[in-house]
Formats: C-alpha cells, sequence, structure tokens
C-alpha cells in the first residue's frame, strides 16, 4: 500500500484539502529580552494564541528573567519584584496581562501582576502567620487573577478582583487538613479549577463557581488523588494529574462525561503530565516513555495520543531541535506552544500551527503521525 496516497485520500474523505504536515508551521521564539543567544523556557499561552510568557537565561545556563513576546510586539521584559530577585511567570491574558510569582524585597514569593505601562505590581498574601502567595491563572481581560496564599490554617486558593482584592476561596468540605490550591480560571473568570484535601484526606480536583463554591470533581478508579494544573477558556473542560502507584497518570473531566483517565498506546509509559486543554477538547502536556524518553504530547477528546515530533518532523528548523513538552494550546486549538531543546542541549520554545483540531481532525493527525511511524 501507498501510505502517502492512502493518508491523502483519508483527509480528502473527511473534507480537508490539505494535509497535515503541509498545513503546519513553526514560529521558533528563541532568546530573550537580556541577550539575543539566550535560552528560552516558554510556560504559558494566552488563550488566543498570541502571547507567550516565559522564562530566559544565557547559553549553558539557567533561567535569569522572565517575558512576555508576541508576534506583533516581540520580547517585553518582565521585571522581577526586588532587583535581582527570582521570578516566574504561570499566565497571560489576551490583553497583555502577565501574572506568576517573584521574591520580594523581603526575600518572600509574593503574587504579581505586570502589564506593559503597569509595571509588575505586588499583590500581596492572605492574613496568616507566614507570608506566601503565588498566582497561577488569570482570564481573558486580566480582570480576574487566581493562586495559593497563606491563610491562619494553611495554603488557600485566593480568587482577586480589582474591586475585591485577595480573597481566599475556603477548602473542601469535611477534611482533616485544611488546604486548597487554585491553578486555573476560565476566560470570562467564572469557572476556578485547583485542588484541595477532601473528606478522605486525598488530594481532589475541584471546580469552583459563584453559585456552587468549591466542588470536588473526583479521584478515577485506581488512583490516589487528582490535581488540577488547567481549565479550557470555556470552562467546561478541566485536565490535571492523577497519582498512582506505578507513577502519574493524567485526566480530563466534563460535566456531561465525568472524569476520564487519558491513556497512552503502551502500558509501559505511566508518566503522563498535563498542562493545557482547549475548547475543543484537545490536551496538551507530556509523556516519559519506558526508554526515559520525554516527548511532548497531545490527546484528543476521544482520547487519542499524538506525539507531537511526528507532526513537526521534516518542517523548517527541526533538523537540531526536539519539543520535549506542550505548555499551551489556543481556545480554538489551532496554536500549540512547544518547548525543546537542541543537540547542545539549549532550550527554546515554538508556536505549531495545526490544521481544523477538531476532535475528528484530530484522530486523522494522529492517524497520520501512526502511519508515519510505521514506514
Amino acid at each position: 500500500m501507498n501510505t502517502s496516497r492512502s493518508i491523502a485520500a483519508v483527509i480528502a474523505c473527511a473534507g480537508l484539502a490539505v494535509t497535515a504536515q503541509a498545513s503546519s508551521s513553526l514560529t521558533f521564539i528563541t532568546g530573550g529580552p537580556g541577550a539575543p543567544s539566550a535560552q528560552n523556557y516558554g510556560s504559558a499561552l494566552s488563550s488566543d494564541g498570541t502571547k507567550v510568557v516565559g522564562m530566559w537565561g544565557p547559553s549553558g545556563g539557567g533561567p535569569e528573567g522572565a517575558y512576555m513576546w508576541s508576534q506583533a510586539g516581540g520580547f517585553q521584559d518582565v521585571p522581577s519584584l526586588a532587583s535581582g530577585g527570582y521570578i516566574s511567570p504561570s499566565g497571560v491574558s489576551n490583553n497583555g496581562v502577565v501574572v506568576g510569582g517573584s521574591t520580594n524585597s523581603s526575600g518572600d514569593t509574593e503574587s504579581f501582576q505586570w502589564s506593559v505601562g503597569g509595571g509588575t505590581l505586588p499583590m500581596g498574601d492572605l492574613d496568616g502567620n507566614f507570608f506566601y502567595s503565588e498566582a497561577a491563572g488569570v482570564s481573558d481581560d486580566g480582570s480576574v487573577i487566581v493562586g495559593t496564599g497563606t491563610s491562619w490554617v494553611s495554603n488557600e486558593a485566593f480568587r482577586w478582583t480589582q474591586s475585591t482584592g485577595m480573597t481566599g476561596m475556603g477548602t473542601l468540605p469535611g477534611g482533616g487538613y485544611q488546604r486548597s490550591h487554585a491553578n486555573a480560571v476560565s476566560g470570562d473568570g467564572s469557572v476556578i479549577a485547583g485542588y484541595g484535601f477532601n473528606s478522605n484526606d486525598d488530594f481532589e480536583a475541584f471546580r469552583w463557581t459563584d453559585s456552587g463554591g468549591m466542588v470536588g470533581i473526583g479521584i478515577p478508579m485506581g488512583f490516589q488523588g487528582t490535581r488540577t494544573t488547567g481549565i479550557s477558556p470555556g470552562g467546561q473542560y478541566i485536565i490535571g494529574s492523577a497519582d498512582h502507584a506505578d507513577g502519574m497518570g493524567a485526566f480530563i473531566w466534563d460535566e456531561v462525561g465525568g472524569m476520564r483517565a487519558l491513556a497512552t498506546p503502551d502500558g509501559s509509559m505511566p508518566y503522563k503530565i498535563v498542562f493545557d486543554v482547549s475548547d475543543t477538547g484537545a490536551v496538551v502536556g507530556l509523556v516519559e516513555t519506558a526508554s526515559s524518553e520525554v516527548k511532548a504530547a497531545m490527546w484528543d477528546l476521544a482520547g487519542q495520543l499524538i506525539f507531537l515530533d511526528d507532526l513537526i518532523a521534516g518542517l523548517p528548523g527541526t533538523a537540531d531541535w526536539t519539543p520535549e513538552a506542550a505548555l499551551g494550546i489556543s481556545a480554538d486549538g489551532n496554536t500549540i506552544l512547544l518547548v525543546g531543546h537542541n543537540a547542545a542541549g539549549d532550550y527554546s520554545s515554538a508556536l505549531l500551527t495545526i490544521p481544523t483540531p477538531g476532535s475528528a481532525a484530530l484522530m486523522i493527525l494522529g492517524g497520520l503521525a501512526a502511519a508515519r511511524r510505521r514506514r
């Protein structure tokens, strides 16, 4: 059988005019605001796919600073709260509000928000015995920020708005350990995802709304706990990690289908970490194989696993570049943030644009990748 012709026929039957390989493209993000030859570690993508935040550092060294990047504006430096302090960006809104955690002038980790013209602003902490807070997610317009602070009891999820400031979200009911973390927020700010201790004192992922409060969304059969890592911009899908005795699994949840574990074709791949999910239900992250190789991965809504190095093979710039993780995906699923390294071990980021990323098209992409591996 002619593999290329058979793939083309399948795609043609699906109504796609071109092959996935021909329609895909990579935009590399190299360097940073401090040094053109620096390493680059992208960490988050805005839901419209236009802005990336991350960290940069010198070749052969570790991260030294943070940035926001866009195709239109290039690099913008995101300074830490204290001169020379550590800074770690974790989210960016469509209008360029960057959030994360940074060392403040007292040497404590504090949530920050940054914008062009506004600079890096401290967000404070919840009232408690210790000072620690770190923002983890931001709504599409930058008006709602979520993360973890320290209250009088323990770590506690927080929600921040301009009018209310930082407010604690409480914990899951019935747990002996009073602890919660907010990791992600929907595009309109109305749905928040995180995790905390449940009544069995196991970590359990939760979904929060203003009307329903904090509600646990469960633990898959055979797993020991769940922790949220992301939410779709529309708020319908929640993803995260699921702990088990043999490693770390991953899950996707929605109100209709409930919680479903994301599998791999090979049971000897026990480690899966997911970072983001689109409104089409496409999940991105990484898989560690049985040979300890770390590979950027994507799952469609049906659970089909696609290794992204299969999709980018042959594209310009990939001969000496290996993607290790997919850190973000746009709301429409068209744009994916990848981080990888060259043969010398230096890291850089890239935006992968893929065609029509609905569930059916992703299954076609998965079939294409599988066929390419069989040749």
